[in-house]
């Protein structure tokens, strides 16, 4: 221990970053060792934050939103400097996620005149991040935030009023209620407050005959998983017509916390099949969710619950469920790559995350294994495979074997798509395995987009893992896309030059 400490302490901060890339103390094997990253990525942060940041999104460390925040709340100024230079916009959205909190709290002034540039820089697209940033400035510095606010377009006008209701009604929900109630917007302002925001459902749920008629019932029907998560079994029994709820948001309502006690109290939910009050749908999503959460707790019991069924569908629903769940049970051994890519054939979109949990422990002759086993397949099968390795998005599924897939249908193109003026499904998905797999390994990513047809779908992808790269290693990124041909690389390099606006 005392080795370590002096080692964490003396060790030059220019050379960390080949200690932690080597990670020749190994994550969480020792107190020694953990030990050592601390004490280096405090001394990192101290004096090259820059530097640490950007080896963090390099390397995708879990450790990069507690870093960036406590860079902002130490230094703000410069940590909304280092979010100016940033092209990335899938990292700007997590950093400055990560920094609103503090830096509206240490410096909110000189934060809410970032606010437009920041807006700008992420794109409408990525409009949650300075929702969250605006949030934070509500509650930190409401009339600051509402006098700024008057200048500013009427988009983001909208995002600061809506934000300045969130934060009155999380610091008193019946005076920030009371604002609302004689307005003649006030019931749309409201439910527009209260989207996507667990914590005032919740509080709303505590006095909903407080509300003024058709209030509670409207958000609870539009925010129906954050109201019966913890308790589904009682919004079951509650006689939501009393609560003024029309039947379709107690349909709604009711759907919710059907799902939900299929997965907290399987065997009830079960028990709820026997009886007529559900439709076709709400039966699917009920059994499904039951005999997947009863499969993984108590195999024999689920497989007793599924000798009761007699509607085929409905047994092969189950079968399905209770396989899904044995090949993940400890002990169990995982399919072959050969064996899981048949298997995916056939395979219900709605159960493809579970499916391709199984890929995660797969080494690297696994997956080379299983991009062999894809490339073979007959042609038929392998475009059914490769098009739900595309169609299910990151889901886990290792990028080499989603690479091969997306390469199979870039040179097998399926039916053409509606021309919208927008980039097809394939360049979108193209362009956005390469900005995650580029943030991991943009080696092995650029020899992919090397082998792809050239096209829309190549060119895009080779800008934004050039953009990616470019961010962590810009004389690498650089020099990779000087060797692309001609015509590409002029696009890519003005692509950098610019600052990569209008990736698609």
């Amino acid at each position: 221990m005392r080795a370590t400490l002096r080692l964490a302490l003396s060790l030059p901060v220019s050379e960390i970053e080949r200690w932690h890339v080597g990670e020749w103390f190994g994550f969480h094997d020792s107190m020694d060792s953990n030990v050592f990253y601390q004490i280096t990525r405090n001394r990192w942060l101290a004096e090259d934050p820059a530097g640490l940041m950007n080896h963090s999104l390099r390397y995708n460390s879990d450790t990069t939103s507690e870093m960036a925040g406590r860079w902002a709340k130490q230094d703000p100024a410069a940590a909304l400097k280092f979010l100016e230079k940033m092209k990335s916009p899938a990292d700007l959205q997590r950093i400055a996620s990560a920094m609103a909190g503090p830096l509206a709290e240490a410096d909110p002034a000189e934060t809410i005149k970032n606010v437009l540039k920041l807006q700008s820089m992420l794109g409408a697209r990525e409009g949650w991040a300075i929702s969250q940033l605006i949030g934070e400035l509500a509650n930190h510095s409401p009339e600051l935030l509402k006098s700024e606010s008057a200048g500013w377009p009427a988009s983001l006008r909208k995002i600061a009023e809506t934000q300045g209701i969130v934060a009155s009604l999380k610091r008193d929900f019946a005076s920030g209620t009371a604002a609302l109630r004689d307005a003649s917007d006030g019931k749309t302002r409201f439910l527009t407050a209260l989207e996507s925001d667990s914590e005032l459902i919740k509080e709303m749920a505590k006095n909903p005959n407080q509300l003024p008629p058709g209030w509670f019932a409207a958000a609870a029907s539009a925010n129906p998983h954050y109201l019966v998560y913890d308790d589904p079994a009682k919004w079951l029994r509650t006689d939501l017509a009393a609560m003024g709820f029309d039947e379709e948001q107690a349909k709604r309502l009711r759907g919710n916390a059907l799902s939900y006690l299929g997965s907290k109290d399987p065997e009830r939910a079960l028990e709820m099949l026997a009886g007529d009050d559900l439709d076709a749908n709400q039966r699917r999503n009920l059994l499904s969710s039951s005999i997947s959460s009863l499969a993984r707790k108590d195999p024999a019991k689920a497989e007793q619950w599924a000798a009761r069924l007699t509607d085929p569908e409905e047994i092969a629903q189950a079968r399905e469920a209770i396989e899904q769940a044995a090949l993940g049970s400890p002990g169990k051994t995982p399919p072959s790559p050969a064996d899981w890519l048949v298997g995916l054939d056939g395979k219900d979109p709605n159960s493809m995350w579970e499916y391709s949990r199984l890929t995660q422990s797969w080494d690297r002759g696994k997956v080379a294994a299983a991009v062999s086993e894809l490339r073979e397949l007959p042609d038929a099968q392998k475009s059914a495979i490769a098009a739900k390795l595309v169609a299910g998005g990151e889901n886990g599924v290792p990028p080499e074997l989603r690479a091969e897939a997306i390469a199979q249908m870039l040179e097998n193109p399926p039916p053409a798509e509606p021309n919208r003026g927008e980039p097809n499904s394939m360049t979108r998905h193209a362009s956005g395995l390469v900005s995650s797999w580029g943030s991991k390994d943009p080696v092995a990513a650029g020899r992919w987009v090397n082998s792809l047809p050239s096209g829309e779908a190549r060119l895009w992808a080779a800008k934004n893992l050039a953009a990616q790269w470019h961010e962590y290693e810009p004389a690498a990124a650089r020099q990779w896309a000087a060797q692309l041909p001609a015509d590409e690389r002029q696009q890519v390099q003005e692509y950098l030059d610019r600052g990569t606006t209008g990736d698609p």
